[in-house]
């Protein structure tokens, strides 16, 4: 297993996800930031990214 871990790719993904959502003012593009970011830094850190998320007008 590499020294990261293993977690080079999620932690590329949840870059390019901030930057997706950065573009777009998308919720759902952060809101797939933080299932990545969970993956490398645990579940506490994705959901307190969740927990910041507007989606009030998703059903």
């Amino acid at each position: 297993m590499p020294p990261d871990g293993g977690h080079e790719e999620e932690r590329q993904i949840a870059a390019l996800y901030g930057e997706l959502a950065r573009r777009t003012g998308s919720p759902i593009a952060e809101l797939d930031r933080a299932v990545a970011v969970a993956e490398t830094e645990g579940p506490e850190a994705g959901l307190r990214i969740v927990d910041e998320l507007r989606l009030d007008d998703y059903r």
